[in-house]
């Protein structure tokens, strides 16, 4: 699976530890923390996350 894309400047994003409110909301709506590694950009953030990108996410199993 290709890394996903920064919204702002279309590079490549890093994934990076989620902060204490991203872990609470992944409960009801699965996200991820990701940072741009430019240097102009730097933008940091949360995406939606999907296991699978054939299975809707709302359908995944969220228990693990």
């Amino acid at each position: 699976m290709p890394a996903p894309l920064c919204p702002l400047c279309g590079e490549s994003v890093q994934r990076i530890h989620r902060h204490l409110f991203d872990r609470v909301l992944s409960v009801v709506y699965p996200v991820r923390r990701y940072r741009c590694p430019r240097f102009r950009c730097g933008r940091e953030g949360t995406l939606k996350y999907r296991a699978d990108s054939n299975e809707p996410a709302d359908t995944r199993d969220l228990r693990g």
